[in-house]
């Protein structure tokens, strides 16, 4: 894992992660030495910055995953050669509470207009 949080690190090490500052440490050079240079076999980028998201597919496993779920404030340049190099795979997801798309739904319903009903459509 890697957390500049110091509360954040010393909750996850409670739990036994091993925890990198990357304020103090290159992470690449130290995934890479405790993995004997072979990387991780998936990673989790929630930081939402681009040096983050360069150093979780630079510390990869070939043919490992790449999960981003952090929001970036703009247009962030990925080293494309080394994910299409390593087959890895770079993933985006979303995750919402449940009922979230319920509400909408039911909202939405009222404010707008059904102009055609498609099948299964849940305000059709």
């Amino acid at each position: 894992m890697v957390e500049p949080s110091p509360s954040r690190r010393a909750a996850a090490e409670r739990h036994g992660a091993r925890v990198l500052d990357p304020r103090a440490v290159d992470v690449v050079d130290e995934v890479m030495a405790h993995t004997r240079g072979r990387g991780v076999d998936a990673a989790v980028e929630c930081a939402g910055r681009p040096e983050a998201l360069d150093a979780a597919i630079c510390s990869m496993a070939a043919q490992a995953p790449v999960v981003m779920v952090a929001l970036y404030s703009g247009p962030v340049a990925i080293g494309a050669s080394a994910v299409r190099l390593a087959e890895m795979a770079l993933l985006g997801a979303e995750a919402y509470p449940d009922g979230v798309f319920e509400r909408h739904d039911v909202r939405d319903a009222r404010r707008l207009k059904v102009l055609v009903d498609i099948p299964g459509n849940p305000t059709g």
